[in-house]
């Protein structure tokens, strides 16, 4: 009867624990830590790159990760839905190749800055519309002694810049936050910076 009415205190003492986490305020989608460490395994782009993070007790997980709050310019295809020719898919063609060379650019722009075997701290972390991908504010650490700064209790990540305002301060991104994306680059290169025609004798 003792042994029993023990498994009856611990049970009610597991749901009271259960409880309290479940109101113990927002969490991440993975339930876990509020800054997530992830070590990065390569970039893909310049606002997806692919970590290995550590996002729930002890188990390391390969995913994608969606820069939040910027739209950058794709380095194939194009992302130009806002331009009125992209419904009939008669998107100009030197719209797409000004948009991937843009891309490509800001591309090279994030992987000068994180390579892999460098950490990122992976904060306000969602689901994406995309499986085994999540959309998150990356903060980039310089250096060792700063990622270790920035996972210090009180978390202050002054030493590790958000990657997103780094990519629009830099001109390689826009900010985004939902619905149709519209970017400057989908207008095209400006007049003065087409390539001007190379005259023949007598013109």
């Amino acid at each position: 009867m003792r042994i029993a009415s023990i498994y009856v205190l611990a049970g009610f003492m597991a749901l009271i624990c259960l409880a309290s986490l479940a109101n113990a305020g927002p969490r991440t989608v993975f339930n876990g830590p509020a800054l997530v460490p992830a070590e990065v395994e390569r970039v893909y782009d310049a606002d997806t790159i692919y970590v290995k993070a550590r996002v729930w007790l002890k188990t390391d997980k390969a995913i994608g990760v969606r820069i939040s709050g910027v739209d950058t310019p794709e380095k194939r295809g194009s992302g130009c839905r806002s331009h009125p020719l992209w419904r009939g898919k008669k998107l100009p063609n030197f719209i797409k190749a000004y948009e991937n060379d843009l891309g490509l650019k800001a591309t090279d722009f994030v992987k000068k800055l994180i390579k892999p075997g460098d950490w990122l701290i992976l904060s306000d972390v969602k689901p994406d519309k995309y499986q085994g991908r999540v959309v998150a504010e990356a903060h980039y650490a310089p250096n060792q002694k700063a990622l270790k700064a920035c996972l210090a209790y009180p978390y202050d990540l002054t030493e590790c810049p958000s990657l997103g305002p780094d990519l629009i301060k830099t001109g390689h991104a826009v900010e985004y936050t939902g619905g149709t994306k519209a970017a400057w680059w989908c207008e095209g290169p400006s007049l003065q910076a087409l390539p001007k025609p190379k005259l023949g004798q007598g013109d």
